[in-house]
């Protein structure tokens, strides 16, 4: 049978693995934002425009496929 003073021992050493883990946790956000500070994917600028997006020319529209399909040829 375990005697309390094993058991606080035990907790201590849960309640420190539990701090230290939180405390690296932080750290390695923190650095993860120092290090890559800009959003990656916002928003086109000037007249980009998504591929997803649906474009109306004159009186039709242009398919999701059609446009893969441009971006593709020309490698934009």
């Amino acid at each position: 049978m375990h005697s309390t003073s094993d058991w606080r021992r035990w907790l201590r050493l849960m309640i420190m693995v539990a701090v230290l883990a939180y405390f690296i946790f932080h750290v390695l956000q923190y650095a993860s934002r120092w290090v890559d500070p800009f959003e990656r994917h916002g928003q086109p600028g000037g007249g980009a425009v998504k591929v997803f997006e649906q474009l109306h020319e004159g009186d039709g529209f242009v398919l999701f496929k059609d446009r893969l399909l441009f971006f593709f040829w020309y490698g934009e």
